[in-house]
């Protein structure tokens, strides 16, 4: 057992680098210009954008700018929001609480609804209450989380 969890936090480091590089990179390809966004929007000057673009250092090659962000996250820095102009950490630190918490209610929900309904299948396999449970089951796994989120 130790030996799996060894191995597990050996593949979680390269896991994460390349996760967090292809992310990156993705954000790269994006057709919007993060100067821009930080200049002011549509209405900023020329000028302004490329000081936003020296700034955020945009114009250095890809590798630098993700070295650049991966060693101010190890350290803790996530760097500032373009549109909300405040540190990342901060809108985290608000933010995390309140997600957390409805992670907590939605998880106790989940299980006083769940572990009745399993006890009362498991009673009676392919009654009422079991069929029932089998399609709420597969209509919760099936319907997209993006829907399910605006219900």
């Amino acid at each position: 057992m130790l030996r799996l969890i060894g191995r597990r936090l050996l593949t979680l480091v390269p896991t994460l680098l390349v996760v967090t590089f292809g992310v990156f990179l993705l954000a790269q390809l994006l057709p919007s210009d993060p100067a821009i966004v930080a200049a002011g929007g549509e209405s900023a000057t020329p000028e302004a954008i490329a000081q936003a673009r020296e700034d955020l250092h945009l114009d250095d090659p890809v590798l630098t700018q993700y070295w650049r962000w991966l060693t101010g996250a190890v350290q803790g820095d996530l760097g500032d929001s373009y549109t909300r102009r405040t540190a990342v950490v901060d809108d985290l630190e608000q933010r995390v609480p309140v997600t957390l918490s409805l992670v907590f209610a939605a998880t106790v929900f989940a299980l006083i609804l769940a572990v009745p309904l399993g006890i009362l299948s498991g009673l009676r396999p392919n009654g009422i209450i079991d069929g029932g449970s089998r399609i709420l089951a597969t209509a919760a796994v099936a319907i997209p989380s993006f829907l399910l989120g605006l219900i």
